[in-house]
C-alpha cells in the first residue's frame, strides 16, 4: 500500500492478512525528499510516478532512483495536479492545463551552434568592440590589434531548448607563432619549447565572456568555444576567432638583436682599440729596450776606455796591447748582442768571462781575481737576457774594490723552484758607503743601475719574465767580509718561451712601426 503524506513525502505501508504491519518511509531511502506529492499513478511495481507543485517525479523502487521532470523538458508549468501514464506517453494536468510528455521521444538528439559574438579591447580610454557575427569582412577572419590594446575580452551564447539546465563553455586558446615581423623572444621561445605547434590552455567558464586580463602577452590567438550541456556532453559545434596581438616596437626580437649586436660591435671596437694599445705598447718597449741597451754600451764603453790610460804611465805596450786585443773582441760581441733580447746561456758566461778577464787585466793580477760557480748546472743553451749582468759586474770592478787590497768577485748560479738565480757578491765597502762617499766628494750619479733596473722593468713587461733584481749590503749584515750583494732571477719557462714571443713582437712592431715608416716616406716623396 502506497500513502502520500504532506510531511513525510511517500509511504509504503506493508500489508499482512488486512492488517498493517510495518511502514515505510520512501524519503529515507533517497537522496533528495520528495514533499508536496499530490497525486501517485503506480504504473507497474516497479515504476510510482508523483505528481508535486515542483514538477514529476518517477521512482524505481528496484534501485530507488529518480528522474525528474519540469518544464525545462516541455511541461506546461511544474505544479502538476494528476498524472495518468498509458505507453510512452504521459499525460500531465497542471495548473497551466494539460501537458503531454513523450516518455521515449522519436526525434534525434541534434546540437545547436555556439558562437562567438564580440571583441572588445581598450585603446587608451576608448573602448573599441567588433561584432564577429557581421562585422568582418568578407574572407577575413583574423583581427589584427593595436599593440597597446588592454583588457582584451571575447563574448559568447550558444542556448539549447531541448535540454534541461544551463550549458556551460569550454574555451581552448591557442597560441601560434607570430608573423616573421613581430617576432619576440618569449613567443619565439614557446613556438620552440612547444616544437613548432600551438601551445594550448583549455578553460571551463560558467559565463557568457572571456577575458584576457590587463597585459596580454603580445602573440599570435586563436580561440574555439563549444557549449557543454548540463550532463557533460558536448552539445554545440565549435566557434573560432584569430586575433593577432602585436608587440610594441621596442619588444620585438629584432630590436633586442640590434641592442646586442651595437654592444657586440662596441666591444669589438674597444677590443681592437686595446689590442692596438697593447701592440703599440709593445713596439714601444721594445724601441725602449733598445734604446736602454744604446744607454748602457756608451756607459761601459766610456769606462773601458778610460781604463786604458793606465797604460801609458808608466808605459806598458804589452798590457796595452793585450787590453786592446780583449776589448776590441768584448766591444764586437757588444755590438753583435745589443739588437738581441736573449742570448744562449753559454754566450752570457762567455762574454762575462771576457770581461772579467779585461777588469783583471785592468786592476792586476795581484790586486784582482774573481770566480764563477754553478755555471755548470745551468743548460747551455737556456736563453738567457742578453749583456744583462753587464752593469752589475761594472759596478762590482769599479765601485766594489778594495783600496790597499785584493779584490775579490764571486758569480754564482743555481735553481731553484723553476727560477734561475745569479748571485754576484764583491768584497768593497758596501752600496752605502759607495753611496755617501759619491755625495762627499760632490761625483756624478752612476745612471748604470737605474738604466738596469729600467730594462729589467721593459723585459718583464715584454716577457712577463719575473725578472727580479735585489741589492744587499753584507757590511749591515755583520758578516764577515765587507761588499755588495746583488741578485738576479728570472722564470725558466718564460725564458724559454721568449723566442717565441720574440717573433710576435717582431711582428707587431713591424706591423705598428711600417705604416708611419710608409707616411713619412710618402711625404718626403
Amino acid at each position: 500500500m502506497w500513502v502520500a503524506t504532506p510531511d513525510s513525502g511517500l509511504v509504503c505501508g506493508v500489508l499482512e492478512k488486512g492488517i498493517l504491519k510495518k511502514t515505510i518511509t520512501i524519503n529515507k531511502l533517497l537522496q533528495s525528499p520528495i514533499r508536496n506529492i499530490q497525486s501517485i499513478f503506480i504504473e507497474n511495481p516497479e515504476s510510482i510516478w508523483l505528481a508535486t507543485n515542483n514538477g514529476i517525479h518517477a521512482l524505481n523502487t528496484q534501485n530507488w532512483s529518480v528522474r525528474h521532470l519540469d518544464h525545462f523538458d516541455g511541461l506546461a508549468n511544474d505544479d502538476v495536479r494528476s498524472l495518468v501514464v498509458r505507453n510512452d506517453s504521459l499525460w500531465a494536468a497542471t495548473s497551466a492545463g494539460v501537458s503531454l510528455f513523450a516518455l521515449k521521444p522519436n526525434y534525434p538528439i541534434t546540437s545547436f551552434p555556439a558562437y562567438i559574438t564580440m571583441l572588445r579591447y581598450r585603446v587608451d580610454e576608448n573602448t573599441v568592440a567588433f561584432d564577429l557575427l557581421d562585422s568582418l569582412p568578407a574572407g577575413k577572419n583574423e583581427i589584427v590589434l593595436p599593440s597597446n590594446a588592454a583588457l582584451i575580452e571575447i563574448s559568447f551564447a550558444g542556448l539549447d531548448y531541448r535540454r534541461k539546465g544551463t550549458p556551460y563553455f569550454e574555451c581552448e586558446t591557442m597560441e601560434a607563432l607570430l608573423p616573421f615581423k613581430w617576432w619576440t623572444k618569449e613567443n619565439l621561445t614557446n613556438w620552440l619549447l612547444n616544437k613548432f605547434v600551438e601551445k594550448k590552455q583549455v578553460t571551463k567558464i560558467f559565463k557568457n565572456y572571456l577575458d584576457f586580463g590587463v597585459n596580454l602577452t603580445p602573440g599570435r590567438y586563436h580561440i574555439q568555444i563549444v557549449a557543454i550541456g548540463s550532463d557533460g556532453q558536448q552539445r554545440s559545434l565549435p566557434d573560432n576567432c584569430f586575433f593577432i596581438l602585436p608587440p610594441k616596437w621596442y619588444q620585438t626580437i629584432w630590436i633586442s638583436l640590434l641592442i646586442w649586436f651595437a654592444i657586440a660591435y662596441a666591444i669589438f671596437k674597444l677590443y681592437q682599440a686595446n689590442v692596438k694599445l697593447r701592440e703599440m705598447a709593445i713596439a714601444v718597449a721594445q724601441s725602449r729596450l733598445v734604446a736602454l741597451q744604446a744607454q748602457i754600451n756608451p756607459h761601459f764603453i766610456g769606462n773601458t776606455v778610460n781604463a786604458v790610460q793606465r797604460f801609458f804611465y808608466p808605459p806598458n805596450p804589452v798590457g796595452s796591447s793585450t787590453y786592446t786585443a780583449t776589448f776590441t773582441r768584448l766591444l764586437r760581441r757588444t755590438l753583435n748582442f745589443s739588437e738581441q733580447s736573449f742570448i744562449p746561456f753559454e754566450e752570457e758566461i762567455s762574454y762575462n768571462i771576457d770581461y772579467m778577464e779585461l777588469a783583471k787585466q785592468r786592476l792586476g793580477d795581484d790586486k784582482f781575481c774573481y770566480e764563477i760557480i754553478g755555471d755548470d748546472a745551468i743548460p747551455s743553451r737556456l736563453p738567457f737576457p742578453a749583456l744583462f749582468l753587464q752593469p752589475i759586474l761594472e759596478n762590482a770592478t769599479i765601485h766594489g774594490v778594495v783600496k790597499g787590497g785584493v779584490s775579490r768577485v764571486q758569480i754564482s748560479f743555481y735553481i731553484i723552484n723553476d727560477r734561475l738565480y745569479c748571485s754576484i757578491s764583491d768584497n768593497g765597502p758596501g752600496i752605502d758607503a759607495t753611496v755617501r762617499n759619491k755625495i762627499s766628494s760632490g761625483s756624478r750619479k752612476s745612471r748604470g743601475m737605474e738604466l738596469l733596473q729600467k730594462k729589467a722593468a721593459t723585459l718583464n713587461e715584454l716577457y712577463e719574465l719575473g725578472l727580479i733584481v735585489s741589492f744587499e749590503d753584507l757590511s749591515n749584515k755583520k758578516e764577515v767580509f765587507n761588499g755588495t750583494r746583488v741578485t738576479v732571477s728570472f722564470l725558466i719557462g718564460h725564458s724559454m718561451n721568449s723566442e717565441a714571443r720574440q717573433a710576435k713582437i717582431n711582428k707587431i712592431t713591424q706591423m705598428s712601426i711600417q705604416p708611419l715608416l710608409n707616411k713619412d716616406l710618402n711625404e718626403t716623396t
